[in-house]
């Protein structure tokens, strides 16, 4: 995307060319005697195989060496009842956690702000966050990359469920809409060696 900045190297039967290619505003870069090229929001290896192809197309036998030089950064909004809510410096790497643990480093009330009902408002929808079940179980979906324009909200715990007896991990867990009796135990370390799942009390 716009401020990204590639090095280019190509080499053809014209000579070697060296540039630094920043993708503008408007998503695309220009290489003299190429011409422009749109990369906006593709993959870094679609646009990498883009400027090779559209290079071909213009020589025979040219070998092209890219590699990212520099990441573009924008701002994140942050909001809800924490301390450091504001604006955040992030790039495509930054994710959900990163900025999380930023922004609650020196926040007194961190222990009461929720970690599993995080949204996230990107342009017209909303996708929901369980940092929790990130550090817990590794699903990657609930600590998705940052966009340029995404507002973070955080909220206050505020509600919990209770889990014991044939678990490894006893306790209260914060609630979550639509959340399953199976998606609760692996948060509780699974089911314990002697657990008999034919009989659960809820």
């Amino acid at each position: 995307g716009p401020g990204d900045v590639f090095l280019f190297n190509m080499i053809s039967s014209d000579g070697m060319h060296n540039l630094e290619l920043e993708i503008s505003p408007l998503g695309d870069v220009l290489i003299p005697n190429i011409g422009v090229i749109y990369l906006d929001q593709l993959l870094l290896s679609e646009a990498f195989n883009k400027i090779k192809l559209e290079c071909s197309k213009k020589y025979s036998n040219v070998k092209i060496n890219l590699t990212l030089n520099k990441i573009k950064k924008f701002k994140v909004q942050m909001i809800g009842p924490i301390q450091n809510s504001g604006f955040f410096i992030a790039n495509p790497f930054t994710t959900v956690l990163s900025l999380y643990n930023e922004m609650i480093e020196n926040d007194h009330n961190k222990e009461n702000i929720s970690i599993r009902n995080i949204k996230i408002y990107r342009e017209d929808k909303i996708v929901l966050v369980d940092l929790l079940k990130y550090s817990m179980i590794g699903d990657k979906k609930h600590n998705p990359y940052v966009k340029r324009g995404d507002i973070i909200e955080f909220s206050i715990k505020d509600r919990f469920v209770f889990i014991s007896g044939g678990v490894k991990s006893e306790g209260d867990f914060e609630y979550v809409e639509n959340e399953n009796l199976f998606d609760l135990i692996n948060l509780a370390g699974g089911l314990s060696e002697n657990a008999d799942s034919n009989h659960i009390n809820i």
